[in-house]
């Protein structure tokens, strides 16, 4: 369960950031990923 949230995370932030997308849901899920 829990690594199926991070997996979305990861591919969350991922996503927002090819779109060049600087938000504080990217922020939040760069601070829990890394």
């Amino acid at each position: 369960m829990a690594i199926g949230v991070w997996i979305i995370s990861v591919l969350g932030a991922y996503a927002m950031s090819k779109r060049s997308y600087r938000g504080p849901a990217e922020t939040l899920l760069r601070r829990l990923v890394y």
